[in-house]
């Protein structure tokens, strides 16, 4: 008796050892998994997100500030009046390089593509220099997403070049926000 108790103690031990390695190698092996399709996931996820953003960027017109390209450019429309438009904020007005104003903005949304114009109707202000308020129209599409996007926007300036000077004030929307400078050559 005495053999085989030991005997069965000896079996206990080594299935105890085999349970053993059985878990660590278990848990090894979810580790490595859930290391492994995490990193597949961020993989697709940084691929997507770089993906949306290129779309955004040729969707809306955005460009950063190191590009020489204009965006859009501002509509003249003798008839134009201001209207009421899909909600958005003014971060800043800046011009660029020549005849381009930026525009950055903020508005919810993130599921629909939006679309801004800048208006004006061509009246210059009697002053010196001469002055023009332009309106920035925005049309979200009817999104209904919350997303916070910052855009910058960049218009050509050109068509509201006034011929009897070689600078004008910029106002956008009338804000009470100090006018831009646009000079440029006859």
């Amino acid at each position: 008796m005495r053999k085989s108790g030991t005997r069965f103690e000896s079996l206990q031990l080594q299935n105890l050892i085999i349970m053993k390695q059985l878990s660590f190698y278990t848990i090894l092996f979810s580790l490595l998994a859930t290391i492994l399709v995490n990193c597949k996931n961020k993989e697709k996820t940084a691929s997507k997100e770089a993906e949306e953003t290129e779309e955004v960027q040729e969707s809306s017109g955005e460009m950063t500030q190191d590009s020489d390209e204009s965006g859009l450019s501002v509509t003249v429309d003798r008839s134009y009046h201001f209207r009421e438009t899909d909600p958005y904020e003014i971060d800043s007005i800046w011009m660029g390089r020549e005849d381009t104003i930026h525009i950055k903005v903020q508005y919810g949304g993130g599921c629909e593509e939006h679309e801004f114009k800048l208006m004006t109707n061509g009246d210059y202000a009697k002053s010196m220099p001469p002055q023009m308020t332009l309106h920035l129209e925005h049309e979200n599409n009817n999104d209904r997403c919350r997303a916070l996007i910052m855009e910058e926007l960049k218009f050509d300036l050109t068509p509201i070049r006034n011929p009897s000077t070689d600078k004008l004030l910029i106002r956008i929307n009338g804000l009470e926000h100090d006018p831009v400078s646009y000079t440029y050559k006859r």
